[in-house]
């Protein structure tokens, strides 16, 4: 059955250099069709509202006792940005168990309903001279950002054909980086390979993380692979996470690698 609607493609960052001094660089995210991304973005406030209290409802510091089973926030749950930083600290997941504390399993039922969904992960993985090389618009348009339209136009012509997939990038610095809206779309307007990406919006769409509940979600699948980059012995215990987002890679027929590669 063919579905209608905007396909939106939410993409974020996360970078992290190990011991030996080598920088670990997942530019990646998900797609997924607009009316199944409202459906996940009420099944993610309703989870946040689950998992999030606020301190002031609590009484002097009785707020301690909940830590287990809540994230106790300052404000309210609506108000919370979802950031890996912050939900797959490693002081955190110690803390409070682990795979058991409630930072883990909040990031895990988000998971299951972006899989519920329908949402397919798609991520460039890179090992950067420097993380601000990726971004580099001097030659043209990045390799890190060709590759991924790349994915995103074989896939969207796969999973939705006659629709176009639309970037949508997190601001930087509550800003738009231009030289890299404009090597987008030259590549996909003046290069070969990115004519034949039909199925690519020319321009990327710049949100607010702060507002957009995809972009925080990208930003959590992105640390997430990230943090596979890493050596095992530097590593956090997110094992479980790890499976989940793999498990939500597309291919399409006869295509290698799926919608997740490695150069």
């Amino acid at each position: 059955m063919k579905e209608f609607g905007v396909v939106i493609l939410f993409v974020d960052e996360s970078y992290q250099k190990d011991r030996s001094g080598i920088w670990h660089y997942a530019l990646a995210g998900f797609g997924i069709n607009e009316f199944r991304y409202r459906a996940l973005q009420t099944a993610t406030y309703k989870l946040m509202g689950q998992y999030f209290d606020v301190r002031g409802s609590y009484e002097g510091e009785s707020w301690r006792a909940a830590l287990g089973d809540r994230i106790v926030v300052e404000k309210s749950a609506r108000d919370v940005e979802l950031k890996s930083a912050f939900l797959l600290r490693q002081g955190n997941l110690r803390r409070f168990g682990g795979d058991q504390s409630p930072h883990y399993r909040l990031v895990k039922e988000i998971l299951d309903a972006v899989a519920a969904c329908r949402g397919t992960c798609l991520g460039v993985l890179t090992n950067p001279v420097d993380p601000q090389c990726v971004k580099d618009c001097q030659s043209g348009c990045p390799d890190a950002y060709t590759k991924l339209i790349g994915l995103a136009g074989r896939w969207a012509a796969q999973d939705h054909p006659g629709q176009c997939v639309t970037l949508g990038l997190d601001t930087e610095h509550n800003g738009v980086n231009l030289p890299l809206s404009r090597c987008i779309a030259d590549y996909l307007y003046r290069s070969r390979a990115g004519e034949r990406l039909r199925h690519v919006f020319p321009s990327p769409f710049w949100i607010d993380s702060q507002s957009m509940v995809g972009a925080q979600v990208a930003d959590l699948v992105a640390h997430i692979l990230m943090n596979s980059m890493l050596p095992e012995s530097e590593r956090k215990a997110l094992d479980g996470l790890w499976k989940q987002v793999y498990g939500l890679r597309g291919r399409w027929d006869g295509g290698r690698g799926g919608t997740i590669t490695r150069f």
